[in-house]
């Protein structure tokens, strides 16, 4: 994470959105420069034609600096298979080329019962 070097710490977390609407919010790794969050999350999709945006914030006392973001294209990714994504994070505001990565263990999957079959009935 580049620009906090220079202040030398920050408080960095995660929203994951669809759509423009936040689904998740990870929690806050307290001063720390490379965090791990270690979280798990099942995170509903209507439909695969969406990119899940991944943004990084530092949260301050007043307010939240944003860091950085990415995202992954949910048509992409493989029914039923983890696969580790590491992202460039990117500000189109900021000066620096290089804000960092944030890497990510995402599978699909289908949930119970929403699986629907479009089929014929041919009378056979």
């Amino acid at each position: 994470i580049v620009i906090y070097f220079l202040v030398g710490t920050s408080d960095p977390y995660v929203k994951f959105k669809l759509n423009g609407k936040t689904l998740y919010k990870s929690k806050v790794v307290y001063k720390n420069l490379n965090p791990v969050w270690d979280e798990t999350v099942v995170l509903p999709v209507q439909t695969l034609n969406q990119k899940l945006w991944i943004k990084v914030y530092d949260r301050d006392l007043t307010s939240s600096d944003f860091m950085g973001s990415a995202f992954v294209a949910l048509a992409e990714l493989e029914l039923n298979r983890t696969t580790e994504q590491v992202l460039k994070l990117e500000d189109p505001n900021s000066l620096e080329d290089d804000m960092g990565v944030i890497v990510l263990n995402l599978s699909l999957a289908v949930k119970q019962g929403d699986f629907k079959r479009n089929v014929s009935d041919t009378g056979n």
